[in-house]
C-alpha cells in the first residue's frame, strides 16, 4: 500500500469514527509502516468490515487481523470443524489408509493430526479425550497462527517467523476445495 492509498483508509476511519486519532505526521508514519505491507484493496475491504461492525475505534491490530480473516479464513477454522474433518477421514479411509486420509484433510488440521497420531486417533477407544486434547492443540495453535499471520512481514523477518509455507500450504488447500 503507498501513502497516498493510507491517507484514504485514514479518511474513512476518521468519517466513521470520531474519535479516530491519526493526527500528525508522526502518527501517520507510524500506521504506514505497521500496515505498508498490506494490498490497498484488501486493507480496505478490511476496514469497511470494521467499520460495518465495530462500534469502537479499531486500531492497527483491528485492522490487521481483520485482513488475515480476509486473506486466510481457513485460518478460523473451529476446533468442532477441524474435528469433524478428522472424523469424517478416520470413517471413510480406517486406519489401513492413513496417507490417503492426511492428503484429503486441510493442511492445518492434517499436521495436528500427524502430531497426535492418525493410527492412535483411529484405534482409540476414549474419543471424548481424545478431543479435548485435539480441541486444546488446536485451540493453541489456532491462537498462535492467527497471530503470526497479523503481524506486518518486517517484524515476522527481525522475530524469524516464516508464515510463507502456511501462506502456500492454505492457499493449496483452497484451490483443492475449489
Amino acid at each position: 500500500m503507498t501513502r497516498e492509498e493510507l491517507k484514504v483508509i485514514i479518511t474513512a476511519l476518521k468519517s466513521n469514527y470520531k474519535d479516530f486519532g491519526v493526527t500528525n505526521k508522526e502518527q501517520f508514519d507510524f500506521w504506514y509502516q505497521m500496515l505498508q505491507d498490506i494490498e490497498y484493496t484488501t486493507c480496505q475491504a478490511a476496514v469497511m468490515k470494521l467499520c460495518a461492525t465495530c462500534k469502537f475505534t479499531p486500531n492497527i491490530a483491528h485492522i490487521r487481523e481483520a485482513v488475515t480473516e480476509l486473506e486466510n479464513p481457513q485460518v478460523l477454522m473451529t476446533d468442532s470443524e477441524a474435528w469433524g474433518e478428522v472424523k469424517r477421514v478416520i470413517r471413510y479411509f480406517g486406519s489401513y489408509r492413513e496417507k490417503e486420509a492426511l492428503a484429503d484433510l486441510p493442511s492445518n488440521v492434517a499436521d495436528m493430526v500427524r502430531r497426535l497420531g492418525y493410527s492412535k486417533l483411529c484405534n482409540s477407544t476414549d474419543e471424548m479425550a481424545d478431543r479435548a486434547h485435539f480441541t486444546r492443540m488446536w485451540n493453541a495453535q489456532a491462537k498462535q497462527t492467527k497471530h503470526n499471520q497479523a503481524l506486518p512481514e518486517g517484524i515476522k523477518n527481525k522475530l524469524g517467523i516464516d508464515t510463507s509455507d502456511l501462506v502456500k500450504k492454505l492457499s493449496m488447500d483452497k484451490e483443492r476445495i475449489t
